[in-house]
């Protein structure tokens, strides 16, 4: 991806602050312990995950994507925020989660409020959910799925489905795999 491929999602720089008392509290010197408050990222109640979601929504529009689809828990914040990321760009945004239909409270409630249309996928493993969203997004057109890898902290996969068979999970943190047109390229990895 190009500098080109981001939007601004996000308030940046977000600000450092200092943290004295919990220093103290940890034995460090008091000016030792300082935050990072990603929680004033701007969109959708904040986090880090926004910088992720900048550049896979950049490429996802300059490819023609009207709807974005993604996976996680209930109260996934990488959901949560494609949701917001969705609502802010008149993208139409299906969150697959793993579980059962559960109150919406916290991230649940969020993504409602952002309009997010939400699939239950029942008790599976990230693999499994990941092929739900994959089946879910095929049949979709102008979709991109946003999967999140294995370990949602370390990685996304990106794919953007044709009409073509569901590609197999790349199973690895950091890498991208495209589809277009039915053609599964190989996982690239990308930083």
């Amino acid at each position: 991806m190009t500098e080109q491929d981001r939007l601004s999602l996000t308030t940046l720089p977000t600000p450092l602050e200092p943290a004295p008392r919990l220093a103290e509290a940890l034995g460090l010197r008091p000016v030792g312990l300082w935050i990072k408050r990603d929680d004033l990222t701007g969109l959708g109640a904040g986090g880090n995950k926004v910088r992720k979601l900048e550049r896979t929504v950049a490429v996802a529009l300059r490819d023609g994507a009207d709807t974005l689809v993604t996976t996680g828990a209930a109260q996934s914040n990488h959901a949560r925020l494609t949701a917001a990321a969705g609502a802010r760009l008149g993208l139409s945004v299906v969150l697959v989660l793993a579980g059962r239909e559960e109150e919406p409270v916290g991230n649940l409630l969020l993504d409602g409020l952002f309009g997010a249309t939400i699939h239950w996928a029942g008790d599976v493993d990230d693999s499994e959910l990941a092929l739900v969203a994959a089946e879910l997004a095929s049949r979709l057109a102008g979709a991109w799925a946003v999967v999140a890898a294995a370990d949602p902290e370390l990685g996304v996969h990106l794919a953007r489905y044709g009409s073509g068979p569901v590609p197999p999970d790349c199973g690895s943190h950091g890498h991208e795999l495209r589809v277009r047109d039915g053609n599964a390229d190989d996982c690239a990895s990308h930083q």
